[in-house]
């Protein structure tokens, strides 16, 4: 017995799949199914990791996408903690903070 797909999936998929809808309501249900899967895949990634144990080679390799972009992108909470500082830490060399960084082409004074 298969798992049982969310009603919203279901659908969403009833709406793409009908010719005689509109192209625009297609596009907007192949749009959400893209955003669901999209959310998905973390959780996906996540698990692959802990629960079975794979590497980020084989997960780059299910999603057609290099090792390295793999742990980028699914890199867990630290990778996310650290992107959510830099984002919000003055500290970190965001423009206009102060930091005493430098766009490339700029020269600091002195």
């Amino acid at each position: 017995m298969g798992a049982v797909l969310p009603e919203v999936v279901v659908e969403l998929m009833a709406t793409l799949a009908d010719p005689g809808r509109p192209a625009v309501e297609r596009l907007r249900a192949a749009d959400g199914l893209r955003e669901m899967l999209d959310a998905w895949l973390p959780s996906l990634a996540e698990a692959a990791r802990a629960e079975e144990g794979q590497s980020w080679a084989t997960i780059g390799s299910a999603l057609h996408i290099s090792r390295q972009a793999a742990q980028q992108r699914f890199g867990g909470p630290r990778r996310k903690q650290a992107a959510e500082s830099w984002n919000t830490d003055p500290g970190h060399g965001a423009p206009g903070t102060g930091s005493g960084t430098t766009s490339v082409g700029e020269r600091r004074p002195g």
